[in-house]
């Protein structure tokens, strides 16, 4: 079990199919709408969620779920979120004196 979903953002910010996953971990937070959620253990959904991705959706589904996939995951770059860790070490410190 990830407790974050490391590679589930990796492979949204990089583009391509649809993510199929299960609910575990942090894993929801990682991928919130981005990605096809299956129960865990359930190999039918799974085959299912395969399915779906493969045949019911069209190129141009895909493509538009990948750009917004990796929109999202943006977010978990390093710059971000050092620039995040930053600002608040600023702010921390901004604080203290004041």
């Amino acid at each position: 079990m990830e407790t974050f979903g490391s590679a589930l953002a990796e492979k949204m910010f990089a583009g391509g199919g649809p993510v199929i996953t299960t609910l575990t971990g942090g894993i929801g937070e990682t991928v919130v709408s981005f990605a096809l959620i299956v129960p865990v253990e359930d190999p039918v959904a799974i085959a299912s969620a395969i399915d779906h991705a493969v045949l019911a959706t069209t190129d141009e589904d895909r493509y538009a779920w990948a750009l917004r996939a990796r929109e999202y995951a943006r977010q978990f770059d390093r710059r971000p979120v050092f620039d995040r860790m930053f600002e608040l070490i600023t702010e921390g410190a901004g604080a203290a004196r004041g």
